[in-house]
């Protein structure tokens, strides 16, 4: 997942990108999705943050590879986005996860 901080003035564009493993010979990829302070990112964009103020998001289209697969995610610098906590998270058979955080100045 690139950045690992995004830092930006208010109002201008954050986006991040998240590249996950794809056709793992002992592993199948379930899940794909944006979590952000500990939940989901739903499908139309909508976010909250840990005081439940509204984040929105827009989704790239999943780009596929033989290999992996990469999502981007792009939000604008706002308050309510400070210090929030975005997590890219891949569920696989084994399972795992990565994150970053979201930050304005």
């Amino acid at each position: 997942q690139s950045p690992i901080s995004v830092w930006g003035p208010l109002g201008t564009d954050a986006t991040v990108t998240c590249s996950v493993p794809f056709n793992l010979t002992f592993s199948t990829l379930n899940d794909f999705r944006w979590m952000l302070d500990g939940r989901e990112v739903s499908s139309a964009g909508v976010g909250y943050n840990k005081q439940n103020q509204v984040i929105l998001f827009e989704f790239s289209d999943k780009v596929y590879s033989t290999k992996s697969v990469t999502w981007q995610i792009k939000t604008i610098h706002s308050r309510a986005a400070e210090g929030a906590t975005l997590n890219c998270r891949a569920q696989y058979s084994t399972g795992t996860g990565s994150f970053v955080t979201l930050k304005h100045y």
